[in-house]
C-alpha cells in the first residue's frame, strides 16, 4: 500500500460545487492533503501551440478536519486529492 487515499473527482458542469467526503477505515489521517486540479473556462478548452499553458496542473493545500474533507470543485475541473492515511 501507499499509505495515502487518492480521490479523482470530475466537475463537468458550469458551477462550482461543493462536496464533502468522509474517509472510514484507516487508523490515522493526515489533518493536511493536497489536491491537484486541471480546470479551464469552457468544457472544449484545450492547450494549443498560441496558448501551451491553457490548462496545467495546480496544487492546493485541503485541511482535514477529523475524517472529513470539504472540496471546493472548479467548473469544468478534474481533481486529485492525496490524503496521508496509516
Amino acid at each position: 500500500t501507499s499509505g495515502e487515499v487518492i480521490l479523482k473527482i470530475v466537475n463537468a458542469t458550469a458551477k462550482a460545487q461543493m462536496n464533502e467526503v468522509e474517509i472510514k477505515g484507516a487508523s490515522k489521517i493526515s489533518p493536511t492533503g493536497k489536491m491537484t486540479v486541471l480546470k479551464n473556462d469552457k468544457l472544449d478548452g484545450v492547450n494549443s501551440l498560441s496558448d501551451p499553458m491553457a490548462i496545467k496542473p495546480m496544487d492546493e493545500p485541503i485541511a482535514i478536519k477529523g475524517r472529513k474533507i470539504s472540496l471546493s470543485l472548479a467548473p469544468y475541473s478534474f481533481s486529485v486529492v492525496k490524503i496521508k492515511v496509516q
